[in-house]
């Protein structure tokens, strides 16, 4: 998997691929969504959701596979699947209607990230990687919207 970065391209090799993100395949080609992708490496992932769930005012500590008891049916934030993968259903898979919740919440922080302006904490290159992919998984979840395909999750 090849990410663009400012200063050059940044191969993220197999082992470090923690989530990739893609349109769903059809049986049709899509010569524009079967190549989108959003690919977090494992530090890349962390650091992800550390800094959604700032920006969603979630104690990400106190949520269930991130070492407390709460459970995300009870949290409140159209980005739940982000967070808890039982969200995709058999196959790794979100439904077009779930990608369609996520559109508005994604794109809001997408801008925001791309200025700079991010609740969370994370060092400074790393909050330009997120912006970046961010960028990436926005492109992803609009493509699915748009050509009614689900979101697949992949590692």
């Amino acid at each position: 998997m090849r990410i663009a970065r400012d200063a050059g391209v940044h191969l993220i090799g197999k082992d470090e691929v923690g989530f990739i993100y893609r349109v769903s395949r059809a049986a049709e080609a899509d010569p524009v969504g079967d190549v989108l992708e959003a690919g977090y490496g494992w530090a890349h992932v962390h650091a992800f959701h550390r800094l959604l769930a700032a920006e969603e005012a979630i104690d990400l500590a106190g949520m269930v596979r991130f070492g407390g008891a709460r459970s995300w049916a009870k949290a409140q934030t159209p980005l739940r699947p982000l967070f808890d993968v039982e969200c995709f259903r058999g196959g790794g898979v979100l439904a077009v209607q779930d990608c369609a919740g996520l559109q508005p919440r994604l794109r809001e922080i997408s801008a925001r990230w791309s200025q700079g302006l991010f609740v969370g904490e994370a060092d400074d290159e790393m909050k330009r990687d997120q912006a970046l992919t961010l960028q990436d998984l926005v492109a992803v979840v609009d493509r699915c919207v748009e050509t009614g395909r689900p979101l697949s999750l992949g590692s």
